[in-house]
């Protein structure tokens, strides 16, 4: 298994632009004579977020577009999009978020046995840092 991945921030006042790419390469080897029971694969994904203070250093509202496509089948990729609101208690060491995700999903579409292509949730989380 080896993989690799580059991120970058950008911060301009109340506006911030964060992204991410990733790739991994995942060869199957043979273990006491038994060969690996997949094909060699690679997963590769990037996300890209923006988030503005409107309140600054305690209230931002957020978006971020993610992509994963895991390689292990032909059609298997993932995509979401998510809504937030971050709440800054004490800077990023304590902090509540809430999200709304929408997500598509190429597997599901292609094999409808394992549930809907498109589904939605609502996250609520803390953020405790120390």
């Amino acid at each position: 298994r080896t993989g690799w991945s580059v991120d970058a921030w950008l911060n301009i006042g109340p506006f911030d632009l964060i992204g991410e790419y990733l790739e991994e390469y995942v060869n199957g080897r043979t273990v006491n004579g038994v060969p690996p029971g997949f094909a060699n694969f690679t997963t590769s994904g990037f996300q890209i977020t923006s988030g503005f203070f409107l309140i600054p250093k305690k209230f931002q509202i957020a978006v971020q577009w993610q992509e994963l496509n895991p390689g292990q089948k032909g059609n298997d990729g993932i995509y979401s999009i998510t809504g937030g609101l971050n709440y800054y208690i004490h800077g990023d060491d304590l902090k509540l978020m809430v999200n709304y995700i929408h997500t598509w999903s190429d597997f599901r579409q292609a094999n409808p046995e394992f549930g809907q292509d498109q589904f939605n949730e609502v996250i609520g989380r803390v953020q405790v840092m120390f």
